[in-house]
């Protein structure tokens, strides 16, 4: 037999969710918030692959041999720079300020939130934003990466 070891990273974006864990097209196992389990298999060709909600990850296909340990890690594609942060909280800012200020959004409120939302999610990602992730990307939000084998002899 053959130790398959899964890992999920620590994001926050997906904290609260558990992410499913398919092997061969069956669901074997969940992952918590930066938890790593050991799956014993047998030895041959295997397909993997994660999802969470209505998201998943591209089918990942891994060869074990008898007495061979395998490491993977799983994690979004979702990531947060510094810049996007500072939007993030600037855009907050704003509603509140609006809503403070004028007890409603004004339309200046509305240009800045979206021209902030164009530059965070459109010109800072490259196009590969949240949006993205959860509608036409949604078969790549999760990845699947292989971290360094380890045989037994």
């Amino acid at each position: 037999m053959a130790t398959l070891t899964i890992s999920r990273t620590r994001q926050f974006i997906n904290y609260f969710r558990n992410y499913k864990i398919l092997i061969n097209g069956q669901e074997i196992t969940q992952l918590e918030y930066g938890e790593h389990k050991n799956l014993t298999l047998a030895a041959g060709t295997h397909t993997i692959k994660a999802k969470i909600d209505w998201t998943s990850s591209e089918t990942y296909e891994i060869t074990l041999t008898e007495h061979e340990t395998q490491t993977l890690e799983i994690g979004c594609n979702i990531t947060q720079s510094k810049a996007q942060n500072i939007l993030n909280i600037l855009g907050f800012v704003v509603l509140l300020g609006s809503i403070a200020l004028y007890e409603e959004i004004t339309p200046l409120a509305w240009v800045l939130l979206l021209s902030m939302w164009v530059v965070r999610d459109i010109v800072l990602t490259k196009g590969k934003s949240f949006i993205y992730y959860i509608t036409t990307g949604r078969s790549t939000y999760l990845y699947i990466k292989p971290l360094a084998p380890i045989v037994v002899p």
